[in-house]
């Protein structure tokens, strides 16, 4: 159901950010962190802060038996690092730095 309103991931970027970069809507994007990177597709909008990216989980599965995800977008756990959260030891995936960059 989640497919038919959504059926494939774009990464959220700033508008003002992405008109800085010459990034406009459905343009391919390369978001690189430390760890990977990954190629999406650009959703240039004022509904995110300019130090922010945002795209939906479950997309881009490398495994061909999730047919839903396989080749469909890009996944996000490609470039999230590992960082635990020193106090609750909890997996803080919302920390990592990126890059992006047109492609």
């Amino acid at each position: 159901m989640l497919l038919d309103l959504m059926p494939e991931n774009y990464l959220w970027i700033n508008q003002r950010i992405a008109s800085q970069k010459g990034i406009k809507f459905a343009d391919m994007v390369e978001v690189s962190s430390k760890i990977g990177k990954i190629q999406i597709k650009a959703y240039p909008t004022e509904k995110i802060g300019p130090n922010n990216l945002f795209c939906i989980h479950g997309f881009g599965a490398s495994s061909q038996e999730l047919t839903l995800g396989f080749n469909n977008g890009a996944a996000d756990n490609t470039i999230i690092e590992d960082i635990i959260e020193p106090v609750f030891g909890s997996a803080a995936m919302h920390e990592t730095i990126v890059e992006i960059r047109k492609v």
